[in-house]
């Protein structure tokens, strides 16, 4: 940590939404009232190299938008088993969604200043002899009226199953430019980089990648516990304010995975050792011991 600030925030968002049209693509709109009030207070810088973007006095904005989002959505679910849980029905859309939304923030309403905005978000899946996956994107920008916190996502997952073994693939990139100063993406042990710690990374633009090998070995009779072995393997970089100096991190491990059918316990249990492939911050290999309720990405 090399600098820090105080954050109040308020928030209120009002929305009324409808369907439009019935059939293979279904179109909804929906119309909002948000509100977001948001001081910011002095940067306390920790250490003299901080970056600029960290620095900054006391700031207050105040936000009264007025947004129209328009969806199509063309629905196709599949219902599969052992995917990410186990001996639970799974329903997975492949279907194509699109959503565009638009909005205003009016000094007359009580805004800081004059300010648009903008979000367009599309998603679509495919099922294969070799398995289904997604794939997902979005990109939103405040405008007053040049870009102001222009962010974007995009995500891909392909899952192959095969038997009782599923192989999971997935890569994601999220960025943001002209970003204001509280703007920072974080990347660690709880968020699908098992051997490092929750704020290992930090920038403005994070990619990560994850791949990840699971292998149901116990008898199908048995309904008391299921449990699953995994080996897998994380990589993540960051780039901007807050990640000068660090390069790629890398890790590898094994994992164990329980479910409880007779329990109700709808969360798969997961336990994972994963070792770094290169030195933490602290300079540490030693193998990191993560539980959680659900799988890591």
């Amino acid at each position: 940590e090399v600098a820090n600030f105080d954050v109040h925030t308020e928030s209120f968002q009002l929305a009324y939404g409808r369907r439009l049209s019935r059939g293979i693509v279904i179109t909804r709109l929906t119309a909002s009232l948000e509100g977001v009030d948001r001081r910011y207070g002095p940067s306390r810088i920790l250490f003299p190299n901080a970056p600029v973007e960290f620095a900054g006095g006391e700031e207050s904005d105040r936000r009264r938008t007025v947004a129209l989002e328009l969806q199509l959505w063309n629905p196709s679910y599949v219902e599969l088993l052992d995917v990410d849980r186990m001996d639970r029905p799974e329903d997975f859309d492949l279907g194509t969604t699109f959503r565009l939304k638009a909005g205003f923030a009016p000094r007359a309403f009580g805004s800081t200043v004059d300010e648009g905005f903008g979000r367009a978000e599309l998603q679509t899946g495919t099922r294969r002899d070799l398995g289904f996956g997604w794939v997902r994107a979005a990109v939103e920008s405040r405008l007053r009226p040049d870009p102001m916190d222009l962010l974007s996502f995009g995500e891909a997952r392909w899952y192959v199953i095969a038997g009782r073994h599923t192989l999971v693939l997935d890569g994601s990139m999220n960025a943001g430019a002209y970003a204001t100063r509280p703007f920072q993406i974080l990347a660690g042990g709880l968020n699908g980089l098992r051997a490092f710690p929750t704020q290992a990374l930090a920038g403005r633009q994070i990619l990560r990648f994850n791949v990840e090998e699971r292998w149901l070995f116990t008898p199908v009779a048995w309904d008391l516990v299921h449990a699953a072995t995994a080996v897998f393997t994380d990589g993540a970089r960051a780039w901007g304010p807050g990640a000068a100096g660090s390069t790629w991190f890398h890790d590898a491990g094994v994992g164990l995975r329980l479910g409880f059918p007779q329990i109700g316990l709808a969360q798969v249990v997961r336990l994972d050792l994963a070792w770094p492939l290169q030195p933490t911050v602290s300079g540490s290999r030693g193998a990191v011991l993560s539980i959680g309720s659900s799988q890591a990405f």
